[in-house]
Order: C-alpha cells, then structure tokens, then sequence
C-alpha cells in the first residue's frame, strides 16, 4: 500500500537509470547548449514507481542522459533525442 504524506510541487523525476551510483555519489550527465556531455552531481530523494526525485543539483528544462550512459563520458558530443517517459509502478 501506498500513501501520500506529501507533495512536492514542480518536482524534477528522472528514470533511476538515468542517475549513477558512484560509491555513494549520485551523477547524471547534463547536456549542454553545445551538445556536450558534463557530468554532474545531484541529490536524490524519494522515488515514484521507477522514477527519483531530484531534489539538487538540476533545473527544469535542462537535457540529460536516460539510455547510454555507458558509452559517454565528460565531453562527449551527443544529438539530443526526446523519449517518452512513463512513471511505472504507480
């Protein structure tokens, strides 16, 4: 079962997979206006389904990684795609 005790409006939801766990440090890779990757350290609250909550670190509009995070580094040039995200578990 599952309550609500609270709701954090314009909250910042990220597929888990999309958030790296280094040593108890969570990093996302950011992608920037010149479509390169930097990687950068965030914050993560509670989950919702299969999504985490950022609570630092990010802002609303910025573009991250979701697949491929093996493949890249600070640096890479990535082309920018949007996917569809769906909050699972819910």
């Amino acid at each position: 079962m599952r309550v609500e005790t609270s709701t954090k409006k314009d909250a910042l939801l990220l597929p888990q997979s999309a958030v790296l766990n280094l040593q108890g440090s969570y990093q996302v890779a950011v992608v920037g206006s010149d479509h390169k990757v930097s990687m950068r350290t965030v914050k993560p609250g509670a989950t919702v389904g299969t999504m985490w909550v950022i609570d630092e670190g990010l802002k609303s509009g910025e573009q991250v990684v979701v697949e491929g995070l093996q493949q890249i580094r600070e640096g890479t040039l990535v082309t920018p795609k949007p996917v569809r995200l769906s909050r699972e578990g819910n």
